[in-house]
C-alpha cells in the first residue's frame, strides 16, 4: 500500500486490539511512518521489508521470537521496544532482559545503526547483519551470549570490530563474515568457542591474522579466500578435525590449484570456488589430499583440463559447475570424448 502513511490504534494495553495476533508482515508500505499498535502481547514473529528507509518505530513485543527488518532507519526504536520489557531497569544502563528473541535479522539500515549491544539480547540463538553500511561494531559489556549459535555478517563495508576480551558465545556452531572491507582482526580468543564447527570468511582481504592462540580445535568446515589461504600462518596440526574447505579465488589470476603443501591431508571435502583464470589443477598439490572424498568445481570459466595422474584414489565424488570450457569437452560426440572421459572413469560419481 504505497500511499499509506500512518496506523491508527486506539489499543491500550488492557484491551488490546490485536491480542490474539501471532505474525505481522508489512511489505511494500514505504510511506508507513511513526507507531506500530503498542502492544501486541501475543504476536511472535515481525517482518518489516522496505523498498526505502522506513521510520517505524518497533513496539513493545513480549512474545515474538523472530525478528527481520530491513531498511530501518530508527535502530533506537528497537532498543528501547526490548527496554521496554524490563521497566525496573535504570535508563542509560545496560539491561539483562526477559525477551524471548531467538533469531534477528537486520539489513539495510540507516545512519542510524553503528553498533549492535549484544547485551540486550541474551535469548538470540541466530543473529545476520547485512548491508548495513554504517554499522562499524559488535558491542558487548558484561552480558554473554550464551544461547547464539549461528552468527552472520555480510557486506557492512564499515565493519571494523567485534567485542573486548571476544565473543562469549559457548554454543555457536557457524560464524559467517563477508565483504566487511575495513575489517583487520578476528575476535580474540576464539578457542573459547568451543562449539564451532563452522568459519567462513570471505572478501574480508585485510584479515591477514588468525588470533592469538589460533582457532577452535572443533572448527570442521572453513571457507576462506585464497589470499587469506596464502597469507595466513595455519597450523593444520591444531585442527585436527577440519574435513571441510571452500576456497574462493575471486579475481586471483591464479592459473593452477592447489599448490603442493597448501591444503592439510584431513581433508575430505574441498570446493574450488570462482578462480576467472584457473585452467588446470595441480597434480601434485592435488594428489597428496590422500583423503579427499568430494572435489567440487564451480564457476572457472577458463577450465580446460583434468589429469587422471592429480585425483586420490579415496576420490569418489566429482562435481563441476559453471565451467563451460569443460562441458563443453566432456559434451563433444567423437572420439576424443571417450579420451577425457576415460581420465576420470575410476571416480564413482561425476556431475557437470
Amino acid at each position: 500500500m504505497s500511499a499509506w502513511k500512518q496506523w491508527h490504534s486506539m489499543q491500550t494495553e488492557d484491551a488490546a486490539t490485536y491480542g490474539k495476533l501471532k505474525t505481522l508482515e508489512i511489505k511494500h508500505c514505504d510511506e508507513l511512518i511513526g507507531d506500530l499498535p503498542r502492544f501486541l502481547p501475543s504476536l511472535t514473529k515481525i517482518k518489516i521489508d522496505a523498498d526505502k528507509q522506513c521510520a517505524l518505530n518497533i513496539p513493545r513485543l513480549p512474545c515474538v521470537t523472530e525478528m527481520r527488518i530491513k531498511k530501518l532507519e530508527n535502530v533506537e526504536s528497537l532498543y528501547e521496544a526490548i527496554k521496554a520489557m524490563n521497566p525496573s531497569s535504570s535508563t542509560g544502563s545496560l539491561l539483562t532482559t526477559l525477551t524471548p528473541l531467538q533469531s534477528l535479522t537486520l539489513s539495510n539500515c540507516g545512519s542510524s545503526f553503528r553498533s549492535f549491544h549484544m547485551d540486550l539480547f541474551p535469548t538470540l540463538r541466530t543473529l545476520k547483519i547485512y548491508n548495513c553500511d554504517y554499522f562499524e561494531a559488535l558491542s558487548m559489556s558484561n552480558g554473554q551470549c550464551r544461547e547464539l549459535t549461528s552468527l552472520s555478517i555480510y557486506r557492512c563495508c564499515s565493519f571494523v570490530s567485534f567485542p573486548n576480551g571476544g565473543l562469549i558465545a559457548p554454543k555457536l556452531r557457524e560464524f559467517w563474515i563477508s565483504f566487511c572491507y575495513k575489517l583487520k582482526w578476528l575476535p580474540e580468543k576464539m578457542t573459547s568457542l568451543s562449539s564451532l564447527k563452522v568459519l567462513a570468511i570471505r572478501g574480508c582481504l585485510l584479515v591477514e591474522t588468525i588470533p592469538e592462540g589460533g582457532l577452535p580445535i572443533s572448527l570442521s568446515t572453513l571457507g576462506i579466500n585464497y589470499h587469506q589461504l596464502l597469507r595466513i600462518k595455519w597450523n593444520w596440526q591444531t585442527l585436527p578435525n577440519l574435513r571441510d574447505v571452500s576456497v574462493h579465488g575471486d579475481e586471483e589470476d591464479l592459473e593452477s590449484f592447489p599448490e603442493e603443501g597448501l591444503l592439510p591431508d584431513t581433508v575430505t571435502s574441498l570446493s574450488i570456488h570462482t578462480f576467472p583464470k584457473l585452467r588446470g589443477l595441480d597434480k601434485n598439490g592435488l594428489s597428496q589430499l590422500t583423503s579427499l572424498q568430494q572435489l567440487t568445481i564451480w564457476s572457472c570459466p577458463e577450465l580446460q583440463t583434468l589429469s587422471e595422474e592429480g585425483f586420490p584414489t579415496s576420490l569418489s565424488s566429482l562435481r563441476i559447475i559453471g565451467c563451460p570450457l569443460l562441458k563443453k569437452i566432456y559434451d563433444t560426440k567423437d572420439s576424443e570424448n571417450k579420451e577425457y572421459w576415460r581420465k576420470i572413469s575410476h571416480i564413482p560419481h561425476v556431475e557437470f
